[in-house]
């Protein structure tokens, strides 16, 4: 309750007996988009109360108990919300000035890192405590398995309804129950469990940030360190990297640094490289092995795959799915994954004994055996369609010959160049627009600049690359539409700098300007540190050219962090976040992380930051610990579909103690199956730390009819990984 003599300048401040006398009724508060505590109190008679009316002044509209904020710019609350997260997607680099990011907090000491952890970091499968802490109970989550009668298992070995599996949403935090391709067509910034999905943001160039010059680490232990974009020496733990001192590496000399065993880079590798990604990306397929703690043998009673460097133990549901766990990639040439009596959702390749996961099948990437025989070959259209509702006009090839993205609205050009069974795209010859008949896409032959017109090189070499789908003519080089019309050559012929631009060009000179972009009109779009390719968002040049090549890149929910980044920050001084006192009068969204900046009337530092259930602190800086729920009620043929019903949701200690709750209202007759996202919070105090691993919790829930609130049914869901700062829980819930 504030005080009576509270100053308050952008709004009218009155007493509850003020309003009393004025006879102003609780439900014209209500109207008034009072506070509901303001209102609570106004019913309970409270004398004491006060009520602020806020006021809209030089334009901009107040809110808060005092009236005491605003947001920066003015407009409707979900332009706003647009606005700000657009502002960070584009701008990550540039917040890492005003703010360390998020991060989930731990006990002092029990996790040594160089930075704070985001909680997508922790039981991730690698090390990011020096101590290895972070994965000592990761072991847990590999040897879980699921009920196969009414369970699906997620790739990171959590267990969703096996109603969920394949129903074009999202309900594994991995996304593995869905074919990677088909993202649904909305806002993915919108989406309702967008901060529960296990894909860092800014954690890794918060990392890279912290490194020290000509140095690459991993998992917290394992150094490259380069001198002129040329690699010369590896240093890592040998207890944590065990198959780097195999006998046919401790023959070579060896140098001790910082407690680390260092040799030359060519004792590993003797390949010569010219580009330091590709270093890079060697490196960490290397020594993917150091990425863990050391391996306990697991038991005679717990079945698991060995990698042949002993470094690992797999759970047998990783083989086959699409992504290299063992050092050597030997989980993905396992041959008779079919004899492991795999769930349902395995796909058996042409009658053999090779079973895929079914999200790899006809995912526009052909993975072939020794007969040329494919996940793709032997699936009808009918099967699996690549035309869908939510394939539809997507920006992404799902079929083969694009058909799903023609007579789209938003095909480039935007002036309706060609017709509605014609693709646009630039000569192979003279780099000049065609119109290319679907006949002839995807027909062995490549037409176009790019090799637009036969995708499946770049997508079947580059499988784990979205990116790279630029093809350069005569080669086998893929490069990314980034890396198009950038003023530096990065195809043998040059094709990416000459034919890609004849046509943005229009007949002048070739421009170069990375802090620019010229348009076919001659326009020029200032950049700056933005992207100004392949945005979307905005409407740079009047035919939508800043967009071409960009249809080549596969859909993904966030842009990856690659590793051309990494020379940026080796030149940059290692960031100091400002404190509150130096922030300045100008409106910096990034100060808030995921929280929404306003500014602030009361605040010393003008501004404050409103967080959502997620987050905590005066930046939205800390990561709640929660569990995070999907529910999909549905009735028997007994009820009327004219019912409706309150559901409760609890998150119970000790099945004693109430820590969190949650409700919501289920009307049959409006939505069929619908989806319920909701987020259970642990106390503040309660981490991850070794003192709340062994807690009892459990999920209860209870629906009610909704008039008589008459008890239906109810539920009860342990919650299975107390180690886990996030726990996904997706159910089907009959109501009885």
């Amino acid at each position: 309750m504030f005080s009576s003599d509270t100053n308050i300048v952008n709004g009218e401040k009155f007493t509850f007996t003020q309003l009393r006398q004025m006879d102003i009724s609780p439900q014209q508060l209500f109207d008034w988009y009072a506070p509901m505590d303001t209102i609570e109190d106004f019913i309970e008679e409270n004398s004491e109360g006060l009520f602020f009316n806020c006021s809209r002044k030089n334009g901009n509209n107040w809110f808060g108990p005092q009236c005491q904020y605003r947001f920066a710019n003015d407009g409707g609350f979900l332009k706003i919300i647009d606005r700000q997260y657009a502002m960070r997607t584009f701008n990550d680099f540039k917040s890492l000035s005003s703010t360390n990011g998020t991060c989930y907090p731990v006990m002092k000491n029990e996790c040594q890192s160089i930075i704070c952890l985001d909680w997508r970091e922790i039981f991730d499968g690698k090390i990011d405590c020096t101590n290895g802490f972070d994965e000592r109970h990761c072991h847990n989550l590999e040897m879980n398995e699921c009920n196969n009668t009414n369970e699906y298992r997620c790739i990171n070995g959590q267990c969703i309804d096996k109603e969920f599996y394949l129903d074009k949403q999202y309900d594994c935090m991995d996304m593995s129950d869905e074919l990677y391709e088909q993202l649904l067509e909305s806002d993915s910034m919108f989406l309702p469990d967008l901060q529960d999905r296990l894909c860092p943001l800014t954690w890794d160039r918060l990392y890279f940030q912290q490194m020290p010059v000509s140095t690459f680490i991993l998992f917290t232990h394992v150094s490259l360190i380069y001198d002129n974009k040329m690699p010369k020496w590896i240093c890592y733990n040998e207890t944590l990297c065990p198959y780097l001192s195999m006998n046919e590496f401790n023959s070579f000399e060896s140098h001790i640094l910082n407690g680390s065993i260092c040799r030359a880079f060519n004792v590993f590798n003797n390949k010569t490289y010219t580009d330091l990604k590709d270093v890079l990306k060697e490196f960490k397929r290397f020594v993917r092995s150091c990425s863990l703690p050391p391996n306990v043998q697991p038991s005679e009673e717990c079945s698991m795959f060995p990698c042949d460097d002993k470094s690992k133990f797999l759970s047998y549901h990783r083989l086959s799915d699409g992504f290299e766990d063992c050092s050597n990639g030997e989980d993905e040439r396992q041959n008779v994954t079919c004899s492991f009596n795999l769930p349902y959702y395995r796909y058996q390749c042409n009658q053999e004994t090779k079973c895929i996961r079914k999200t790899l099948v006809f995912d526009g990437i052909d993975l072939s055996d020794a007969d040329n025989n494919t996940d793709e070959t032997d699936c009808s259209m009918d099967e699996w369609r690549c035309l869908t509702p939510y394939t539809k006009c997507d920006n992404t090839w799902h079929c083969l010959d694009g058909h799903d993205e023609l007579g789209c609205k938003n095909s480039i050009p935007k002036s309706g160049f060609c017709t509605k069974q014609s693709h646009f795209y630039l000569d192979i010859v003279t780099g000049l627009p065609i119109c290319l008949a679907r006949s002839k896409a995807a027909d062995g032959s490549i037409d176009c600049v790019g090799s637009t017109d036969e995708r499946a090189f770049c997508r079947i070499k580059y499988k784990n690359n979205r990116m790279n789908r630029y093809r350069c003519r005569n080669s086998d080089i893929c490069i990314t539409p980034f890396q198009v019309c950038d003023c530096h050559q990065d195809c043998p012929e040059n094709d990416d700098e000459t034919l890609a631009c004849i046509w943005i060009n229009n007949g002048r000179k070739p421009f170069c300007d990375e802090s620019k972009f010229r348009c076919r009109n001659g326009k020029y779009i200032e950049c700056g540190e933005k992207i100004c390719r392949c945005r979307s968002d905005s409407l740079y040049c009047s035919e939508g050219e800043h967009l071409l090549f960009c249809d080549l890149i596969n859909l993904s929910l966030h842009p990856a962090f690659t590793m051309n980044e990494l020379e940026k920050y080796s030149n940059v001084t290692k960031h100091r976040v400002l404190t509150m006192q130096q922030i300045t009068d100008n409106v910096n969204t990034q100060q808030c992380n995921q929280g929404l900046h306003v500014r602030s009337a009361s605040s010393s530092i003008r501004f404050y930051c409103l967080c959502s259930d997620h987050y905590y602190g005066d930046r939205c800086q800390y990561q709640r610990k929660r569990v995070s729920l999907i529910l999909r009620p549905s009735i028997t043929d007994s009820f009327d579909h004219q019912s409706s019903f309150k559901i409760v949701v609890l998150l119970v200690h000790q099945n004693t103690t109430i820590v969190s709750h949650n409700q919501f209202l289920y009307e049959p007759q409006f939505l069929c199956l619908p989806k319920y996202y909701l987020t259970l919070l642990y106390p503040i105090n309660v981490s991850w730390s070794s003192s709340s691993l062994s807690s009892n919790y459990s999920v209860h829930i209870y629906s009610f009819t909704s008039q008589t609130l008459e008890k239906r049914s109810s539920w009860q869901f342990d919650v299975p990984f107390h180690f886990l700062p996030v726990n996904r829980i997706a159910k089907r819930l009959l109501i009885c």
